[in-house]
């Protein structure tokens, strides 16, 4: 006999439930709870939730993976709640409405062939980032052509990186397509997202080992 964990933590409530893995159907439901989510200290919601399904040690044992869910990330971008981000573009700034006030332009440049026109300058990148750094929650990278040859947001991250430990996004990462506007703006938020899922994770790997439960964790 084996169990799954599966925790979902939504705006208002946090759900818990135990699934037995041998049984098919919806008798494989053992038992469900619910809490209400507590987002100025997610753990206490979640501990609540779990706590409601009255695990034994034996079962505790037998639990062979936890599965995760949020909405967390939906509301925060909905809502206007996410992080604060600095974003720093190379080459100029896509015409459009950023997704971020806090903007640094340093110079760069790659042509649509992917080939090194201007190359970063560290020291610049340093000053902007410099900049930044004190009234933001993350950073964002982008330049035009990036997905032609990311070399240059590569070497802004590593700047970022060598500086500071907050989370770094690069809009190459996560847009294939040349549009500028859409991949830097949803590079943005992703970055404006990482401390809100870091904190659900941080809060869901806190609970589980005072629980003792020691699977592993999927989202």
């Amino acid at each position: 006999m084996a169990y799954v964990v599966g925790i979902d933590t939504g705006g208002t409530y946090t759900d818990a439930v135990m699934l037995d893995t041998e049984i098919q159907g919806p008798e494989c439901i053992k038992r469900k709870a619910k809490a209400i989510t507590t987002h100025e200290k997610l753990e206490i919601g979640i501990r609540n939730s779990l706590e409601k399904l009255l695990l034994t040690k034996e079962e505790i044992q037998k639990i062979e993976k936890v599965v995760l869910s949020t909405t967390l990330a939906t509301n925060a971008t909905v809502e206007g709640k996410m992080g604060r981000i600095g974003l720093v573009v190379i080459g100029g700034t896509p015409a459009g409405k950023l997704a971020t006030e806090n903007v640094v332009i340093v110079e760069g440049k790659v042509n649509i062939k992917g080939r090194i026109i201007h190359d970063v300058d560290k020291e610049e990148v340093r000053r902007a980032v410099e900049t930044l750094a004190s009234r933001v929650d993350s950073f964002a990278v982008s330049g035009q052509a990036s997905v032609r040859n990311p070399i240059l947001e590569q070497r802004v991250k590593a700047v970022i990186q060598s500086m500071c430990d907050l989370p770094v996004v690069c809009g190459h990462e996560l847009v294939s397509e040349l549009g500028y506007l859409e991949r830097t703006n949803t590079a943005v938020v992703n970055a404006g997202l990482l401390p809100i899922i870091d904190e659900f994770v941080k809060a869901i790997q806190k609970i589980l080992g005072e629980m003792q439960i020691q699977a592993p964790v999927f989202v």
